[in-house]
């Protein structure tokens, strides 16, 4: 990120501005009771997060960090811990799909098309955040988007009368768990086992025996995830999605009566009859099952003030048509970039990222939106010093614990402290002495300076 773009207002102090009215700031939002606790809720949270940039020449290391071989990814997930429990992480998306077009074309130049046509559709003043909450092996992401009313020329771009923050109805969760602890016959079991909470529609086909459950796991599973990653490693995939897509272009047509094309990574693949497809058969199988596996779906804080009232009230269950638009928007939402969320997290203790904290110039400019002062910038920056080899199997061999080999040494025993907003010690941790590394590039012997820890 340049230095210049320091006295920016960040998108998350953007949107806590926001959130002082959402009435007339958020997207879908119902002015009641549960809805406003919902919001304050939220703006807490905001307020408490520890805030990232991904600058924009990381994100080309992050695609292919997120492109490595399944078995390599399923190791990701499980390092993928967030680093705090409450983060908001943002980025440009116009970079992103620029460093996506960049990889297709080098190493699989059919999934171009994958973003070719979001990147035209993109400004480059489109940022896109993830606001990141962990707990225990569960971490739970829920995307952010601030649609304008104004394309980069000054014109209109649709009919909103103001800017409008939106965020997907559904959030994903992502278990940091290896196939030990969780597989997919496992969340298959779980499934089954709560055949009650099945849409009324769902549970008709399954009790028909059109599908059994694992669906459920692979649709949403590949849309979140990204089909381009799925389409880039199996051939048997790459022809299921070609047989979809001319089916829902029939469908889209003939129904809709919308001009033919479907188009790929716009477009969802979920239809009818999807249980038996071939994308869904490959995608039960394997490691790309093992993958789907450990990704879920529940409602996320927007079902809070998108929802009336009285049926938040008498506990009123979603209909199948609001269930199938919710998964529509979240499926736009999130974009297939799981995977790349999943990758930057994995990465964050690599000795490669760097930090650096970030605050305001020496400019004394205060930032007004909606009427509300916006908090000055204070963030971290992630950029890079990647070592040679760089590309993909860098990233697979440090994912699977093979990166970077080091000597066998002794890892000193110490005190690990926890500390809350204001950097007061809140816990402390004993980490005992462990030998690490690899005998067979020697053995090293360090001696320690014991200095007075700042603040200590």
């Amino acid at each position: 990120m340049e230095e210049q773009a320091v006295d920016k207002p960040m998108m998350a102090s953007e949107l806590i501005a926001a959130l002082s009215n959402p009435k007339r700031n958020l997207g879908t939002f119902q002015n009641h009771k549960y809805a406003n606790g919902m919001v304050q809720k939220l703006r807490v949270q905001l307020v408490q997060s520890k805030k990232f940039v991904i600058d924009d020449s990381l994100l080309y290391n992050l695609v292919q960090a997120s492109m490595v071989k399944p078995k390599a990814f399923l190791k990701a997930i499980e390092l993928a811990k967030p680093p705090f429990p409450n983060m908001f992480i943002e980025f440009s998306e116009k970079a992103l799909f620029r460093a996506y077009k960049k990889f297709y074309a080098t190493q699989y130049p059919a999934l171009v098309s994958f973003v070719d046509k979001r990147y035209r559709n993109t400004s480059e003043k489109t940022r896109k955040g993830f606001h990141i909450l962990s707990n225990d092996d569960t971490t739970e992401f829920l995307p952010w988007y601030l649609l304008t009313d104004k394309n980069d020329d000054g014109t209109r771009a649709n009919q909103l009368e103001n800017d409008k923050w939106f965020t997907s109805p559904k959030s994903v969760h992502v278990m940091n768990v290896s196939d030990k602890e969780m597989d997919f016959e496992k969340r298959v079991k779980d499934i089954r086992d709560n055949a009650d909470r099945f849409t009324k529609t769902y549970k008709y086909r399954y009790e028909q025996g059109q599908v059994n459950g694992t669906d459920i796991i692979t649709i949403p599973g590949i849309s979140f995830f990204g089909e381009d990653y799925f389409h880039y490693y199996s051939e048997r995939f790459a022809k299921g999605i070609e047989q979809r897509t001319e089916q829902i272009s029939e469908m889209n047509f003939y129904q809709n009566m919308e001009p033919k094309g479907f188009v790929y990574g716009r477009d969802s693949l979920v239809g009818k009859g999807y249980n038996k497809s071939i994308c869904h058969r490959v995608a039960s199988q394997g490691d790309f099952a093992s993958i789907c596996s450990k990704l879920s779906y529940g409602n996320s804080y927007a079902w809070d003030w998108s929802t009336p009232e009285q049926d938040i009230k008498n506990k009123v269950r979603d209909s199948d048509k609001l269930e199938s638009d919710g998964f529509e928007l979240a499926y736009q939402f999130f974009n297939g970039e799981i995977k790349l969320m999943i990758a930057a997290l994995a990465m964050f203790n690599f000795d490669h990222i760097v930090y650096k904290k970030k605050t305001r110039g020496t400019t004394k400019v205060q930032h007004i939106s909606r009427g509300q002062r916006i908090p000055f910038n204070e963030y971290s920056l992630m950029t890079i010093e990647l070592p040679k080899p760089r590309g993909v199997q860098k990233y697979e061999r440090e994912f699977t614990g093979h990166g970077s080999p080091k000597c066998e040494h002794w890892r000193c025993g110490h005190w690990r402290r926890y500390r809350d907003r204001f950097g007061n010690v809140t816990k402390r941790t004993w980490i005992k002495a462990k030998k690490v590394g690899n005998k067979a590039y020697g053995t090293k012997q360090t001696e320690y300076k014991l200095n007075k820890a700042q603040g200590e």
